[in-house]
């Protein structure tokens, strides 16, 4: 009996927590979540792409690749930072009601409670298939 009850309040909630997932805020929300706190190389993980377009990916790829003698990206790609608190930006992260063109969407994102160590951030996202995933970031200060 209860296994039948859990199961039909699944299946109730499934068609909201889908709609939840595919917000673009949400998406990014769980991003930083999984990303800030990643112990490694979080490009090189295939996770990346639930919540990163595979042209994004090979784009911040081709920006750590270089030789001795090139100018090498000198910051986060996703921050645009050397260094973040990743407890205080998770937990305090703003977000700007979406702007919606088509298939792409664009929030002004603001991480971290402490004026010296906040970010403000421009993402624009892209709607793949039925999942919003980050396109590009940028600096909104």
């Amino acid at each position: 009996m209860i296994k039948r009850l859990l199961l039909v309040a699944a299946l109730a909630f499934a068609p909201v927590y889908a709609l939840a997932q595919s917000s673009p805020d949400t998406v990014i929300r769980a991003f930083y979540g999984w990303y800030l706190p990643f112990k490694g190389d979080p490009i090189n993980e295939k996770k990346i792409l639930d919540f990163v377009t595979a042209d994004t990916v090979q784009h911040v790829k081709n920006l750590f690749n270089c030789g001795e003698d090139d100018d090498c990206y000198g910051q986060n790609y996703f921050t645009k930072t050397q260094d973040w608190d990743e407890d205080d930006w998770v937990k305090y992260m703003r977000f700007s009601a979406p702007i919606y063109s088509q298939d792409s969407s664009a929030l002004f994102v603001t991480m971290g409670s402490r004026k010296e160590m906040r970010t403000h951030l421009l993402i624009l996202l892209e709607k793949v298939e039925k999942s919003w995933k980050i396109r590009s970031v940028t600096t909104a200060n």
